[in-house]
């Protein structure tokens, strides 16, 4: 069964293979009993901590967050710099090997964009608008 995922949030889902699943209404990655374990022992804030003293990379931790099972909403919350970050690094890559579009800052294709409203609409820069 393959679960379609909101165009918010298919930039964060396109950077893994995690798979993804729907628990009651939420959209969730599929936790790992291991990590949730270890979750559930050693508490987030400890985990924080960790982090704020370089005991893992940011890569990681954000690894650690799909492993645990968090929602899709609240990773993008949690995560929002960064995954703002990596885009705009991918944006930047795509840029200087002659990328003739801008990608998309929601979901990371070159397909459409975001109005200033908050509205998806197909980029004007594409030659072709049809979707």
């Amino acid at each position: 069964m393959t679960i379609e995922v909101p165009d918010w949030a298919k930039f964060q889902v396109g950077l893994t293979d995690h798979p993804i699943e729907r628990d009651e209404n939420v959209l969730r990655y599929v936790a790992k009993p291991l990590m949730r374990w270890l979750c559930d022992t050693v508490g987030l804030n400890q985990m924080w901590a960790a982090y704020q003293h370089g005991k893992f990379s940011q890569a990681e931790f954000m690894q650690f967050y799909r492993d645990i099972g968090y929602s899709l909403s609240g990773y993008e919350e949690i995560w929002a710099e960064a995954l703002n970050r990596i885009m705009l690094e991918r944006t930047r890559d795509d840029l200087a090997q002659g990328a003739a579009r801008p990608r998309c800052m929601v979901c990371g294709t070159t397909e459409h964009h975001v109005d200033p409203h908050g509205n998806i609409v197909p980029n004007p820069k594409r030659k072709d608008n049809s979707q």
